[in-house]
């Protein structure tokens, strides 16, 4: 799936990028010349995201040690729950990171935007709002991670309709592929 939205020689933003098993795929995609900002701020995971990307000898891999959201400031992670690390939320009890916007980051040539930020999907989105409008690029966003649409209480249908429509008010079509997964593709674009 991500193939098809990755330009070679683009850049591409995985925020939540855990320990990189999209970040490797994508690396590769954009080529040499390309780049991939890896976002985790998660301590231990982002170690290893370095690692991996190190180990598998991609050069053109950023890994940064950042939250992503709509505003900057610091931020508190919650505590790892049933060795579950990459389900960790913003919140308490965890390791302290500072939080960012994509826009802070000035990011040109940007094909694809991944975004698998459990639950914080809308204030990520916001933080990219410049960063999307000037690239015209692909948004693929896990919505609300745990949830299938077809089965969920009406509070969480309504937050991912909210998501979806904030999209769509950047100048999107969004479809649904995969449980918890959505493509938002510009409008005037194939899909």
């Amino acid at each position: 799936m991500i193939s098809k939205y990755v330009r070679f020689g683009s850049q591409v933003v995985d925020a939540g990028a855990h320990i990189g098993a999209h970040t490797l795929v994508m690396a590769n995609l954009v080529g040499p010349n390309g780049r991939v900002f890896a976002f985790e701020p998660r301590k231990k995971l982002h170690r290893e995201l370095h690692h991996n990307a190190k180990l598998n000898g991609y050069e053109n891999i950023v890994a940064l040690r950042y939250a992503l959201g709509d505003t900057n400031a610091v931020i508190e992670m919650d505590a790892v729950v049933d060795e579950n690390e990459g389900g960790t939320h913003v919140g308490s009890g965890g390791d302290a990171a500072e939080l960012r916007t994509i826009d802070s980051f000035f990011l040109q040539n940007v094909s694809l935007i991944k975004i698998d930020v459990e639950h914080f999907e809308d204030p990520v989105l916001e933080g990219a709002r410049n960063t999307i409008a000037y690239n015209r690029l692909f948004i693929i966003v896990e919505i609300q991670g745990g949830y299938n649409y077809d089965n969920v209480p009406e509070e969480i249908r309504e937050k991912i309709l909210h998501t979806i429509g904030k999209i769509e008010s950047m100048g999107y079509r969004v479809t649904r592929f995969g449980t918890y997964d959505y493509l938002g593709i510009p409008r005037g674009e194939a899909g």
